[in-house]
């Protein structure tokens, strides 16, 4: 237990630093994952459990932890890689709400404040929809917007490197 635990809290950090970092130093980081993945694992532990002395419960799992983190941590970088490159949230909230299968009611979001708003379409109040629709569109085009002038300006500083 012990062992997993360090290993994949290794793993995560690891993982997540090279998902998340500019791509000189997740490439960097990748290296040194795969160099440490070419060596035989049973080789490291004898390694480093010759290095710490005599073996007991506790640095046996301290050893196998921190020479097992390799395989893990590029399953975490390529998440982290998939979901910062994900689109999510507001659409996908508000279409479901409207559908009426998203957040409770009682919840306010923009697709509960639609299919609220198309009760009052039925009653011949057509402009509280429209509103609504308005400001649900110009949010997501100026989020679309920061997104994409946060990316050019990320995408600079890393040519400019």
């Amino acid at each position: 237990m012990l062992s997993t635990v360090i290993s994949t809290a290794i793993a995560v950090v690891f993982g997540g630093i090279s998902g998340i970092a500019p791509q000189w130093l997740d490439t960097l980081l990748m290296r040194l994952t795969e160099i440490l993945l070419s060596v035989p694992n049973l080789l490291l532990v004898i390694l480093l459990q010759a290095i710490l002395g005599k073996p007991n419960v506790v640095t046996i799992s301290v050893v196998i932890g921190v020479t097992s983190w390799t395989s893990i941590a590029k399953i975490v970088r390529t998440e982290v890689r998939q979901i910062r490159n994900s689109e999510y949230a507001i659409v996908s909230e508000s279409t479901l709400s409207f559908m009426g299968i998203g957040l409770p009611l009682e919840i306010i979001s923009w697709g509960s404040m639609l299919s609220l708003s198309e009760k009052a379409l039925l009653t011949g109040s057509w402009w509280i929809i429209l509103i609504l629709g308005i400001f649900l569109v110009v949010t997501l085009l100026c989020m679309t917007a920061i997104g994409n002038d946060l990316r050019r300006q990320v995408n600079q500083k890393q040519s400019n490197l």
